[in-house]
């Protein structure tokens, strides 16, 4: 299964279509977070603008905090490459063969012919560019609602 993210910029809105939440009254949902970690400054200012940038896109809107139903953590997991990355399968490989250099055994069953394994760890198209500011993935966790 392979996953592919789209910037906000690349996001289509569809016209009429509206997201309608059905809360039963009865309904408790936690509004306090016990183990939120305290943001950095970086992740805090790269936060901020990607608040920024989803309200200008018209993705999300602004509310009031007593209208707030439901808090829940999230986590900025840093973006160290600057290319796509590898493929789930390369993934795979790579996992099986950490596993087998330690004395454990394959947990994924790949049988892929045509792979190889990179010269080099550090290639160009994974390795961390200084001179680009830093990014992140923004993950939200759902587990209250769902």
């Amino acid at each position: 299964m392979d996953c592919f993210a789209l910037s906000v910029r690349e996001v289509l809105p569809i016209p009429g279509a509206e997201h309608r939440m059905h809360i039963p009254p009865d309904i408790i949902f936690p509004k306090k977070i016990p183990h939120q970690r305290q943001l950095t400054e970086t992740q805090h200012e790269y936060l901020s603008n990607a608040i920024d940038e989803l309200l200008k896109a018209d993705i999300i809107e602004p509310m009031r905090p007593e209208d707030v139903k439901c808090v829940s953590p999230i986590t900025l997991a840093q973006k160290v490459h600057v290319k796509e990355g590898l493929s789930l399968d390369e993934l795979h490989h790579q996992v099986n063969e950490e596993c087998i250099t330690n004395g454990f055994p394959p947990v994924h069953n790949v049988n892929n012919p045509t792979y190889h394994t990179p010269a080099t760890t550090n290639s160009p198209d994974i390795t961390y560019d200084p001179t680009q500011p830093q990014k992140w993935r923004i993950f939200q966790n759902y587990a209250a609602l769902n």
